[in-house]
């Protein structure tokens, strides 16, 4: 696994643990500026972690529904 994958996966789990919504929708802005990475990064990255979630994925952000 990639070193950038597990910085993504772990970021979008730990928001999605943190909110209170059933509804979380982490966006690619919101990865970049916390992570530091490139925003075509964040498409490749963030589109198999928000799947391997469970979530669904369009246009750069990842919408979870906690259950």
């Amino acid at each position: 696994m990639s070193s950038i994958r597990e910085m993504v996966y772990s970021y979008v789990k730990k928001v999605v643990s943190n909110s209170v919504s059933k509804v979380v929708v982490v966006s690619c802005d919101d990865v970049v500026t916390e992570l530091g990475i490139a925003p075509s990064t964040c498409y490749a990255y963030l589109r198999v972690v928000c799947r391997d979630i469970g979530g669904e994925y369009i246009r750069g952000k990842c919408t979870v529904v906690k259950g």
